[in-house]
C-alpha cells in the first residue's frame, strides 16, 4: 500500500511540475497548416469562366441538376458533387469571399477553471503537435489519390458542373482540405485505441496470472481507459453527455477492479463486502462490453453520410486520401466482420453460461503447485 501511495505521489508531482513548466515557458499555438495547398492545375485555368458569380452557381446549381440527369459519370461522383455543393452553400452563406479571404489564426479557448488550465497546459502542446503531424500524413495520402483515375474523372465532372476556372479549383481544394482537417482528431483517436488494444493483448498473454484474473484486469483497464478518454473529450468539447459517460465508465472500471455487493445484517445494518467474480459473470461482462463497442461502431456506419461523415468514414478516407466518395464497400465489410465476431462471441458466452459447473479458469501457471497425483487435462 505504501508503495502505491508513493508511486501516486510521484506521478502527481511530475504532472503538476510539467504543467507549470509548460505554463511558464511554452505558449501553445493553433495549427500552423490553416489553408489548402494551391491546386496543381491553377496556372492553366482562367480566373472566371462565367459572368455568374460562383456563389450563385453553387446555390442554384441548375447545371448540376442537368448533369445528374444526362451525365454518364458514376453515382458516387454524383453524391460527391452533391456533398461539395451543400458544404460550399453553407460556406458562402457565412462568407461569400471565403475562397480568397485571409485566414485568421484560430482562437484558443480560455480555460474556465484551475483544472481546465492544468489539462490545457498538460495536453494542448502535445495534441496540437500530433494534429499537425497527422495532417501532414493525411495530405500525403491525398496527393497519392490525386494521381488516380478516380480523382481525374471527379475533377472533370466537377468542372463540367460548376465551371472550369480558378475559383472552382480553389473551392474543390478547400473542401478536400476541410474534410482532411476534420479527420485528423479521429485518426489520432484510432491510433490511441490501437495502442491500447496492443498493450492489452500483450499483458493478457505475458502477465503470469490466472486466466480469470487477467480477464478481470483487462476488462477493468479497458473501462478505465475509456473513462480517461471521455474525460479528455470532456475538457476539449465541454460536453455534459461525454462527462456523464466518463463517470459511468469509471464506475464500471472500479466495480470490476474491486467488485462489491451490499447486504443487510440483523445487527450491523447495511454493509458492503468484496466478492470474487466467477467465470460466468466475467464472460457475460465481456460479452456486454464488446457488444456495446460493436453497437457504437455500427451506429456510426449506419448514420454517417458523405455530407456528415462518421468516424469510420473519416478514418478510411484519411487512409485512402479520398474524401469525396463514401467508402460504402469498406464500411459494409467492417459491419459484416463485426457481425461475424459478435455471433462467435455470443455462441462462446452462451456455451459458458449453460454449463452446470463453473468453468475452471484458475489453472495454476506452475505445475509444481498441483497436488500429487493430479494433472491438468
Amino acid at each position: 500500500m505504501q508503495r502505491k501511495l508513493k508511486l501516486a505521489t510521484a506521478i502527481s508531482l511530475i504532472l503538476i511540475s510539467l504543467a507549470f513548466v509548460m505554463a511558464y515557458f511554452v505558449k501553445p499555438h493553433p495549427l500552423s497548416i490553416e489553408r489548402a495547398d494551391v491546386p496543381e492545375d491553377i496556372a492553366s485555368l482562367v480566373m472566371h469562366s462565367s459572368d455568374v458569380p460562383l456563389a450563385n452557381r453553387i446555390s442554384k446549381s441548375h447545371g448540376l441538376a442537368m448533369v445528374f440527369v444526362i451525365s454518364e459519370f458514376s453515382q458516387k461522383n454524383a453524391n460527391a458533387l452533391g456533398a461539395v455543393r451543400e458544404w460550399a452553400t453553407n460556406k458562402f452563406e457565412k462568407d461569400p469571399t471565403f475562397i480568397y479571404a485571409t485566414q485568421t489564426p484560430q482562437r484558443l479557448e480560455l480555460p474556465a477553471s484551475v483544472f481546465s488550465s492544468f489539462f490545457y497546459n498538460l495536453l494542448a502542446g502535445p495534441r496540437i503537435l500530433a494534429e499537425e503531424q497527422g495532417l501532414r500524413a493525411v495530405k500525403s495520402t491525398m496527393k497519392s489519390f490525386h494521381k488516380t483515375e478516380a480523382y481525374t474523372q471527379l475533377k472533370s465532372d466537377f468542372y463540367d458542373s460548376f465551371g472550369k476556372d480558378k475559383e472552382t479549383s480553389f473551392l474543390l481544394s478547400h473542401y478536400e482540405f476541410d474534410r482532411a482537417r476534420e479527420s485528423v482528431p479521429v485518426v489520432l483517436a484510432a491510433v490511441f485505441w490501437l495502442a491500447v488494444i496492443l498493450l492489452g493483448v500483450y499483458r493478457f498473454i505475458y502477465v503470469h496470472k490466472s486466466v480469470r484474473d487477467k480477464l478481470q484486469n483487462t476488462l477493468s483497464g479497458l473501462w478505465f481507459v475509456l473513462a480517461i478518454f471521455y474525460l479528455i473529450e470532456t475538457w476539449t468539447q465541454n460536453s455534459t453527455q461525454v462527462a456523464l459517460s466518463s463517470l459511468l465508465c469509471a464506475g464500471v472500471g472500479f466495480y470490476l477492479r474491486r467488485p462489491i455487493v451490499w447486504c443487510r445484517g440483523e445487527d450491523t445494518g447495511l454493509s458492503f463486502k468484496l466478492i470474487r467474480l466467477g467465470s460466468k459473470p466475467l464472460a457475460l461482462i465481456s460479452f456486454l462490453t464488446l457488444s456495446l463497442m460493436g453497437i457504437h461502431i455500427l451506429t456510426w456506419i449506419k448514420t454517417g453520410t458523405i455530407e456528415n461523415p462518421d468516424p469510420v468514414t473519416l478514418i478510411v478516407s484519411a487512409c485512402t486520401g479520398n474524401f469525396f466518395h463514401d467508402p460504402t464497400e469498406i464500411k459494409r465489410d467492417i459491419a459484416r466482420l463485426i457481425g461475424v465476431l459478435w455471433l462467435l462471441f455470443f455462441a462462446w458466452t452462451a456455451r459458458l453460461l449453460m454449463l452446470e459447473v463453473e468453468p475452471d479458469l484458475e489453472a495454476p501457471e506452475n505445475l509444481d503447485a498441483l497436488p500429487d497425483g493430479h494433472a491438468i487435462d
